[in-house]
């Protein structure tokens, strides 16, 4: 029987290190890393500084210092918080839904981003072992809620 694979032979890899690569996009870069990482180190560096250029070019409303991320945590909270009982109002007066048509609509959705609540609990789930150090409080009090606070049919 003929293997399905082919045996990379020490010229072939040789070869290979030697050519530069070029990677056009993610997905280039991607499988050139899988290729031969040495050849693109260069390349991948860039490819992410780039990236990260982009990223801060973005507006963003974030503090710029850790101290004030609390403050900035519960200033966005309250804004959300208001602007949620302004849209429950106006949908009460009669508004439309402003993200899904109809309940089908917004089931479908959660159906599709229902595995990203699994990985929530998955990573929140391991920080209850510390449930008796004051730091982990927060991360409990989420894993929690995303448990539906005790109430089945919440979960």
């Amino acid at each position: 029987m003929t293997p399905t694979f082919v045996v990379d032979i020490p010229a072939r890899a040789a070869a290979r290190a030697a050519r530069p690569v070029q990677a056009t996009s993610a997905r280039d870069l991607y499988f050139a890393l899988m290729d031969n990482p040495a050849a693109v180190g260069d390349a991948a560096c860039a490819f992410l500084r780039a990236r990260i250029e982009e990223a801060r070019a973005e507006p963003a409303d974030l503090p710029e210092a850790a101290w004030q991320l609390q403050g900035w945590i519960e200033s966005r909270a309250e804004t959300v918080g208001i602007a949620y009982r302004e849209y429950l109002a106006a949908r009460k007066n009669g508004a439309p839904r402003r993200y899904f048509t109809n309940k089908a609509h917004a089931l479908y959705f959660l159906k599709g981003v229902a595995p990203t609540k699994l990985v929530d609990g998955a990573w929140l789930y391991g920080v209850l072992p510390r449930w008796d150090n004051p730091d982990f409080h927060p991360l409990i009090k989420t894993c929690l809620e995303e448990l539906g606070d005790g109430v089945p049919d919440k979960n």
